[in-house]
């Protein structure tokens, strides 16, 4: 009984996540305005709300420097285009 307790309360806090694993990420990506939509290798589709405007023709690729996204990571999307993430969901 306190194995299922446990799991529903877990299972919540897992799928609002503040961070998202990079290694856990697909190679494609989705891109319109200022959102980006990745998807992790569970098949779970994700929401990056970034701080920039962005036009899917800018994007030449998506480059992490940090081991996950969440709240403050930059993304580089291109030579000259770095953007930071405002928020992160679970679409």
């Amino acid at each position: 009984m306190r194995t299922v307790l446990f799991a529903l309360l877990l299972v919540p806090s897992l799928v609002s996540a503040d961070a998202l694993p990079t290694r856990t990420l697909e190679p494609v990506v989705r891109v319109s305005e200022d959102i980006i939509y990745v998807t992790d290798k569970k098949g779970n589709d994700w929401a990056v709300i970034t701080s920039c405007k962005i036009q899917p023709t800018e994007v030449t690729e998506f480059t992490v420097r940090s081991r996950k996204l969440q709240k403050g990571t930059s993304i580089r999307l291109s030579k000259d285009l770095i953007c930071e993430v405002r928020n992160l969901s679970l679409v």
